[in-house]
């Protein structure tokens, strides 16, 4: 799979993907590695929501 249509599939938009596109050189690493962390935390934020509503929806 091209790693445009890989980076959406994990979630980047199409202007975060151009950005890492953009960068050059050791910048590359420490940048992917901070924009991988916020999507991580924010995957965590949206399942930490789903879960709760999951489990009110049990009761």
């Amino acid at each position: 799979m091209p790693f445009i249509k890989r980076a959406q599939t994990l979630g980047f938009t199409l202007d975060e993907v151009m950005g890492l596109l953009s960068l050059e050189g050791a910048r590359m690493c420490a940048e992917t590695r901070a924009l991988a962390r916020h999507k991580q935390e924010l995957l965590e934020y949206k399942l930490a929501g789903l879960s709760a509503l999951h489990a009110a929806l049990a009761e």
